[in-house]
This record gives C-alpha cells, structure tokens and sequence, in this order.
C-alpha cells in the first residue's frame, strides 16, 4: 500500500511550526513500514522513525531539534506520479527510507 504522509516540524520549546512535509510511503517497499498497512501503524512508525532517535531522547528531548508530528496519512492515488518530498527540496532531514539510513 503506498501512502501520503503529511507531516509538521515543530519546536519542542516554543510550539512554533518550523515547516511541512508530504513523503510517500510504500509499505511494501520500504523496510522500515512493510509489516504494517494501517494508516495509524504507518503514523506511529514515522514519528517513532523522527522522534525516538535515541533512547535517550525519552528522557530528555535535545535542544535544537524538531519534533514531527503528523496531521494525515491517506492512500495514495495508484496512477499518482511521485515528487521529491517536500523536505528534500527544503534542505530538512530526509525521508524515511530505512532503519539503516537513520
């Protein structure tokens, strides 16, 4: 299943929205989704991907660093062609690719 994740960066300390990110997800290609296929696994594991770095990050979430949270995940249309994320044409982290790209 290929889903749209809209996402938002945001600062932990002043709630000030940093950016936005729609990332395309395909749980059947991408090793870190593909033992999911509900639209809420595939928001938990994005955020975990984004949030819980660390695990000391559980403890005490690093100065400086944007939480994501995301707002939807939505099928994506079959015949959709894909685009760059919007956070790779801003310069922001990358996608989610796999556990190993973190």
């Amino acid at each position: 299943m290929i889903y749209d994740v809209r996402a938002i960066a945001i600062d932990p300390e002043t709630a000030e929205i940093l950016g936005d990110r729609t990332e395309q997800i395909d749980t059947e290609t991408n090793e870190l989704f593909n033992k999911y296929d509900s639209p809420w696994e595939v928001e938990d594991t994005y955020e975990r991907f984004w949030n819980r770095l660390n695990e000391s990050w559980e403890r005490d979430f690093p100065r400086g660093k944007e939480k994501v949270k995301v707002l939807s995940v939505v099928a994506a249309s079959p015949h959709a062609s894909g685009t760059a994320p919007s956070s790779a044409r801003s310069g922001r982290r990358g996608t989610p690719r796999t556990s190993a790209s973190r």
